[in-house]
């Protein structure tokens, strides 16, 4: 499993600059690629959420997020944020943005964020991570990937997003 911390931990500051603009360009494309029905709004919003929660330390670590970590973003009502504990408040908006960073259970994040999905029935789905196993949709887990496929079809538009030291990239999970 990958781990952003492993290579980040001493990066030169120049190269942690260098990281955050390679992310929001990364993002960008990523973005215009998925043809997700996103608000312009909600879409920087999600741009925002990305680089606040892989905003490198000095010394090239990235800190968890505190655990009410997405409640302002949620205030905008063009977004939610599935918090460090995994809850997400019921909303009028149709976009979510789960995460999960080194110290999580991207297991137990993946299926908190289907929970979510059904339940408030988000249209646009952002993953964000910085740690990406396959195993997390097959073997014993290949149920989720079935989920969201019945989720897809259903009109509900997921967007994976692996972070990494060379910036942002989108997962092949579940394309449209």
């Amino acid at each position: 499993m990958f781990n952003i911390t492993d290579i980040s931990e001493n990066l030169p500051i120049s190269l942690q600059e260098g990281f955050s603009n390679s992310m929001r360009e990364d993002f960008d494309y990523i973005l215009r690629s998925t043809r997700m029905g996103v608000s312009h709004k909600a879409a920087k919003l999600v741009g925002t959420v990305l680089s606040d929660l892989f905003k490198p330390n000095p010394d090239g670590t990235f800190p968890k997020p505190p655990k009410d970590f997405g409640d302002d973003y949620c205030g905008s009502g063009s977004i939610s944020v599935m918090s460090s504990t995994g809850r997400t408040s019921p909303t009028n908006n149709d976009t979510l943005v789960a995460y999960c960073v080194d110290g999580d259970n991207l297991n137990s994040k993946l299926t908190k964020m289907l929970d979510a999905v059904r339940m408030n029935r988000f249209k646009n789905v952002f993953f964000l991570t910085s740690k990406w196993d396959v195993s997390a949709v097959t073997g014993n887990n290949i149920q989720r990937l079935q989920d969201l496929y019945e989720l897809r079809q259903n009109g509900v538009d997921f967007c994976f997003v692996l972070v990494s030291i060379s910036g942002a990239s989108r997962i092949p999970v579940i394309l449209p």
